[in-house]
């Protein structure tokens, strides 16, 4: 490859390209990059592939399961699937509506499911940190022990 198409497939002057990128028409081939035999080593069939790779946050957390990670998800990733749990199981997206039972819910099932922290849960669900450190003590204790 000449350094004018380096140039033009990176999109950058500095053209440092592995000796073992892979073309295919001009274009460099996903194999360099990825190790798609671990990807597929992930997912039952391409389907199944695609069905994630299309899903939102809910896949995210299931493929980290599946790798044994603990996703962590900014409130701007929670919010929305907050507001959706609070559709689905309460018919209504306003906070102020909920009974105390229907927030401690939401509250387990946003801890449990999406491993959202204390802080997290007290914003998203309008409640005071110290009603949410009592809900899930544990939690409460260790950010206090991780404090100089």
């Amino acid at each position: 490859m000449s350094i004018r198409q380096k140039q033009t497939v990176t999109m950058s002057k500095d053209i440092g390209l592995p000796d073992t990128l892979m073309m295919i028409d001009d274009m460099p081939h996903p194999a360099s990059f990825v190790n798609y035999k671990l990807v597929e080593s992930m997912f039952e069939s391409a389907r199944q592939f695609a069905y994630y790779v299309a899903k939102n946050v809910e896949a995210q957390v299931e493929v980290a399961r599946r790798l044994g990670e603990k996703p962590v998800f900014p409130d701007e990733e929670l919010l929305p699937l907050c507001l959706k749990l609070l559709r689905e199981a309460f018919g209504t997206s306003k906070y102020a509506e909920l009974t105390e039972a229907q927030r401690l819910s939401v509250a387990s099932r946003l801890k449990y499911d999406f491993n959202a922290s204390n802080k997290q849960l007290a914003r998203l669900l309008r409640v005071p940190l110290p009603a949410v450190d009592a809900m899930f003590p544990l939690s409460s204790q260790s950010r206090q022990q991780k404090r100089p």
